[in-house]
């Protein structure tokens, strides 16, 4: 004989009660695992992020020095061919 709740007596309710307390308990620490997992992964790639920003600005850096040692070269250059070609003509 039970209630309109399907409970024979309190101590029927009671267990019923703290299994699903038990059960969001464990839910609850299984979520809170995987957000820690989570927000790890995200650490890291923020990190990998930083870290190709910096070799992207670094590669920037570079490029910018090798292009004005190009134009560098080039006027050089220039400038000696026209010293070698007065001086033969």
């Amino acid at each position: 004989m039970g209630n309109s709740n399907g409970y024979t007596s309190v101590s029927s309710w009671r267990d019923e009660v703290s299994t699903t307390l038990g059960r969001l308990d464990e839910r609850t620490k299984n979520i809170d695992e995987k957000l820690d997992l989570v927000c790890t992964e995200q650490e890291n790639h923020g990190q990998r992020i930083r870290t190709l920003e910096d070799i992207e600005s670094n590669r920037r850096a570079v490029n910018k020095k090798m292009v004005a040692l190009y134009a560098f070269i080039v006027a050089i250059v220039t400038t000696l061919s026209n010293i070698a070609f007065q001086v033969f003509n």
